[in-house]
This record gives C-alpha cells, structure tokens and sequence, in this order.
C-alpha cells in the first residue's frame, strides 16, 4: 500500500483533501499535517522516516521542500476552474463593475489566459510573480498597492502578508478537482516509487553479495550506490553518503569524472592496498548517466590463481616443464626451441613429428608454458594408450545413460577440461577413422558433442599433436586422414633425434648424471673416453634411451667404478637384444609361420590391443593391421 503524506498551512484545504481521500479509496494511504511555512520542512523530514512515498503541497512550499527532502514532491495544481472561481468572488467582493485585481502568482499566468479571464470576468487582472522569499512577497503586495489593487487573491501564505499589510484580499484556494488529481498523480509516483525500491534494493543485494568493490557515481557527483565491500576497502566508516568528492580516497575521486575512457584492472594503491580498479559508463541515449566503478584487492588475484593452479595440480592437468627444461647447445636443437618459441604465442594447432624418445612432450609442455593460456589447464593423452571407443569416450565425454557403465550425470572429456588450455594429443597417427573425423570437426567447429549428447559445447583449446609415423605414408596407405594432417600440420615442429644433436650427447649425459647421482649417490665419473664411447653410439631410442642408461651407470657406480670397456660392452648388449627383438620379414600365413606366432602370443600378451601390441613389437600399428590381415589372425578368437 503507497503511503501518501499532505502538509499544508490551511487546514480547511487539508480536511477537503482527506474527503477527496476517502473517495478515491486512498484513506489509508493518506497521512496528514498542518504546519506552517517555518515547519514544513520538519515536518517533511519526519514523513520520510516514517516511510512516505511521497508528499503533496503547494505553492512557496514546493520551493522550500524540493532541495531538503529527497521523498517525490506532488504539487496541488491551481486548475482554471479554481483562479475562475477565484476572480469571480474577487469581483463580486469589491462590488465594482470593472475591479483592479492584483494576483498573487508562484508561477505567472500565460498572458493569453490573463487576457481570456479579463474579458470573460470584465475585470483588469494583473499578475505579480512571487517567490518563497517574505521580502520578495512583500514587494510585490506594495507594488500592487501602488498601482491600485483593489483586491488581492493569493495563497496562504501571500494572503496571510496582505493582512499583516491592511490589503484586502480573497483565498486562492484548491478545489476538489484539483485534490483530486494531486492525489491520483501520488498514488502513481508512489506505486512506481515502491517498483523502484524493490528493484534497488533487489539489485543492492545482488551487489553486496559480491567481494569485490563496487561503486556507482552520477555524472554530477553524487554516489547513487556502494556495497559494503566498497566501504571497507575504502575505510568509509559513515553510513550516508552523497557526494564523491566529501567522501571518496583522492585515487578514486578523479576517475568519478573520467567518462570517455573505460579503464580495464589499473593497479592502484589506496589506503596502502594494492587494488585492481576498472570502471564502466552507463549510457542512455548516448548520454552519461552514471560511472561504475569495482576494485579488487590484487591479492585475491593472486589467492585465486594460487586455487587454481593447485586445483589443477591436484587433478594433474599442469604443465610441469619449460623452454628452460630442454637440454642441449646444438644449433639444431637452438634452432627448434626458437621455433617452438614463436609457435607459442599463437593459438594455432601444432604439429610435433620426431623419433621416439626425442622429447615431443616435453616440447608439448614448455609451448603450453610459453603460451597466452599458460595459467589454463594442460591435458595430455596417449591416444596408443586406449581402444577407440574408450578413446572417443575419454576425449569427447559421455552423457547419463550413454553406454553400459557410464557414470551418472555424464562425464566431461578431456577437450572440456582443457578449456581455456591444451590439449596434447600423443601418437595421434594411431586414432582410427572415426576418432579422426571427430578431431577434424574440432579443429574446424570449436565444439564437441559428447557421446548420447544432443547439444553441441564450445570449447576453447589450443590442440598439439604429436607423432613418430610418417604422416605423408600413411595418408597414401589410407591409414590417415589427408585433411586432417593438414590442419593439424598448420604450425610444424620436427625435433632433431640424438644422432643428429652434434655435441649434445655429452652435454646431456653430464646434466643426467648430475640429477641420479643427487638420487641414487654413486660416484659416476664420465671420462673423455666414455663421453667418446656414448657419442659414437646410434642412440634408437634418443634422449629418453640416453637417460635410461645414465640412470642405470649411476645405480652401478654406487658398487664399482664405471669404465669405458664396461660402457662399450653395455651399449654392444643393448644393440643386440634390440636388434633380436626385431621381427623377421617372413613370408607364408601358416600356423608354423615364426611371424604369425609372435604376432598371436603378443597379442594375447597384451589381451588383444593391437596399440601396445605394436609399440612393443616395434612396428607401427597400422603395420600390424595389415601383418594381421595377411596371416589371417583372428583378433576375437585368438588360439590358447
């Protein structure tokens, strides 16, 4: 229900107004007061805590109330059926065939209505504009007299100075019609006036939820609203506040006037805090309204990216190396790592191709490192690792209900989680057709669609793949893709194998050598000799054979001195049960056949995956497809 407050001096206006109330039903909504001139602002002001929505006067006490409260002021209109009225009383009152009336007027009368009233009555009306100022008043009642008023109308408090002075005069008083439409404009400035403060103190609260600071100035100073967030950070201890400049830190005050310019997370001291502050311009039809301006402690960036990263740690979605982690003095090394240097400020795919062993991972990490989403997540796969439906359903993530044994509520995949990252793709010349086509639509869309899914999700991940096949070969064998290697193939990367690092062999094995000993103790004391001995050896296996090793002369220097005939001998063995493991290129597909079963007992070895079946066959899988289909092996029914 509005709540409607009337103060005016003449108590007979007011009780006419509480009739009129009663008939547009407002009673209860109507509170009333009469006061005098000198009161009428007190009185306003205890209407307002009380909880008025708005106040109806008059005359001089609009002007005096309107820069005191902040309740909506209605003013009781003077319509024509009043001053009509009015006259005609003034005229009847004088008992003059043409009276000389003075009309004492807050706003002057348009002269075509003076003149309409002068015929219509035969009466010379003359306006005197007055002001809520007594001298002003007063004058204008001395000038009327001068020129030979014979009546005055006026208002209360007009009138009330004509009698002080001896002038006669008549009331100009307020009928019911305009009562009447006084009241019903309230009753419409109340409810809208409720609507507002609902909304406001809906959006206050919405507002002091928030953490971070916020504040919202009008363009002509005054602070319209502040969070408790905002007093806090800003020391503002008092609970009404008005004009930014009596209350505001000297850092913020200037930015209440800058509307031309957004300021996006400016780092600024205030109070001895350093605060992160930006600011927003409100517009309505290309007019500044308001400035809003939030401050964050730039602390809590640092606790929340702190979250972050240990969040991601937790789930192990990091990146764990950097440009500063890979070893080597080369220039063909140098050479990549510039290159890997430049590919990751962009966000295009990236394609690792090398040996296994050389490092593509690590390449795969320090990019992520040295990226503009290094602060995301970084999610690594095998797709060798997986079969590929539970590939399609680790990458892509499944819906309820998708498959036999899919979680409830679904399963976000790994493209989801690496939103705002990347994602790194290893042995991706082993995804199947579908897995391929998928990708494809990744790379193309920006979105995945997960597995019963009905609803394509944006995601926003920067993809490295990596592989040690050759691409172009496979693509003429059908095993590959031909559109997809070339969108994967946008920024290529090849990294040097071991063999053709000149000199770094010795240099790694040092750093190596360095980082066991720290591990296993040891006394390893790598000659001339043997650095000569290691950086004559082929190194198959790269970097990653050339840490194995290391690894192992550290755990054997622990009992005994390494030597270069020791190292000559190790090296000599490993070549030989590598090359024992290589399969022999025999032809013929029957049972007696040394190929086929090497192939079956290494498949049920490994429960059928063709993937781990090849890697450790040393071939690639692809190959072993085309090994199975010549030899006729029946992958479901494999023979005990």
């Amino acid at each position: 229900m509005p709540l409607i407050g009337l103060i005016h001096p003449n108590s007979i206006l007011v009780e006419r107004a509480i009739a009129v109330a009663a008939n547009l039903g407002l009673s209860q909504s109507l509170v009333t007061k009469v006061g005098t001139v000198e009161k009428a602002v007190s009185i306003a002001k205890d209407f307002e805590a009380a909880g008025v929505d708005v106040i109806i006067t008059r005359g001089m006490l609009v002007d005096i109330m309107k820069n005191a409260i902040d309740t909506p002021l209605v003013e009781i209109p003077v319509t024509g059926q009043d001053l009509a009225t009015a006259l005609d009383e003034a005229k009847r009152h004088t008992a003059l065939e043409r009276p000389y009336i003075a009309l004492m007027a807050f706003s002057p009368m348009i002269k075509r209505d003076v003149e309409v009233f002068s015929a219509l009555l035969n009466i010379d009306l003359v306006t005197y504009p007055v002001t809520e100022d007594i001298e002003i008043i007063k004058m204008q009642l001395y000038r009327a007299q001068q020129d030979g008023a014979h009546v005055v109308v006026a208002g209360h408090v007009s009138g009330g100075i004509a009698t002080e002075l001896g002038m006669d005069h008549l009331m100009l008083d307020s009928g019911e019609v305009a009562l009447r439409t006084a009241l019903l404009e309230a009753e419409t400035v109340a409810y809208a006036r409720n609507i507002e403060k609902a909304r406001t103190k809906r959006l206050q609260s919405v507002v002091d939820i928030s953490d971070n600071g916020i504040l919202v100035v009008d363009v002509h100073g005054n602070i319209q609203a502040i969070n408790t967030a905002a007093r806090q950070l800003l020391h503002l201890n008092t609970k009404e506040l008005h004009k930014a400049n009596d209350s505001l830190p000297e850092q913020i005050k200037h930015l209440c006037t800058e509307y031309e310019d957004q300021i996006k997370d400016d780092l600024v001291e205030i109070n001895g805090m350093p605060m992160l502050v930006s600011t927003d311009i409100v517009k309505i039809k290309n007019s500044t309204t308001d400035i809003i301006i939030t401050l964050q402690p730039a602390a809590v960036i640092g606790e929340l990216e702190s979250k972050i990263r240990k969040s991601l740690h937790t789930r192990g979605l990091t990146s764990h190396y950097s440009f500063k982690d890979i070893w080597g003095e080369s220039d063909s090394i140098l050479t990549t790592i510039a290159l890997a240097r430049s590919y990751a400020a962009t966000d295009s795919p990236i394609l690792l191709m090398g040996e296994t062993g050389t490092g593509k991972e690590l390449f795969a990490q320090a990019i992520h490192q040295g990226s503009p989403c290094a602060s995301g997540p970084f999610v690594a796969i095998n797709c060798a690792a997986l079969p590929p439906s539970l590939l399609e359903s680790e990458l892509f993530g499944h819906e309820e209900g998708a498959f036999t044994g899919a979680k409830k509520k679904g399963k976000p995949g790994l493209f989801e989680m690496a939103n705002n990252g990347t994602i790194f793709l290893d042995e991706v010349s082993e995804m199947d057709h579908y897995g391929q086509t998928r990708l494809l639509r990744v790379l193309q869309e920006r979105c995945i669609m997960r597995i019963g899914g009905d609803k394509y999700i944006p995601v926003n991940a920067r993809i490295i793949a990596a592989s040690n096949a050759d691409l172009p070969a496979l693509i003429k064998e059908g095993g590959f893709r031909k559109d997809l290697y070339y969108r994967l193939n946008t920024l290529p990367l090849r990294i040097p194998p071991l063999r053709f690092r000149a000199g770094d062999i010795g240099h790694l094995a040092r750093r190596l050598a360095d980082r066991f000993k720290k591990r296993y103790g040891g006394d390893l004391r790598l000659t001339s000799s043997i650095i000569d001995v290691l950086e004559k050896h082929d190194w198959p296996g790269n970097v990653r054979e050339l840490s194995g090793f290391v690894e192992r002369l550290c755990i054997i220097s622990r009992n005994t001195t390494v030597t270069e005939a020791e190292v000559q001998s190790m090296l000599n063995s490993q070549t030989s049960s590598q090359e024992a493991f290589i399969l022999p290129k025999l032809a013929g597909e029957g049972a007696s056949n040394p190929e086929r079963q090497k192939i079956i007992s290494t498949l049920k070895l490994n429960n059928g995956h063709q993937g781990q079946t090849a890697k450790q066959l040393g071939i690639h899988r692809s190959t072993l497809q085309r090994k199975i289909k010549k030899l006729n092996i029946n992958i479901r029914h494999l023979p005990i």
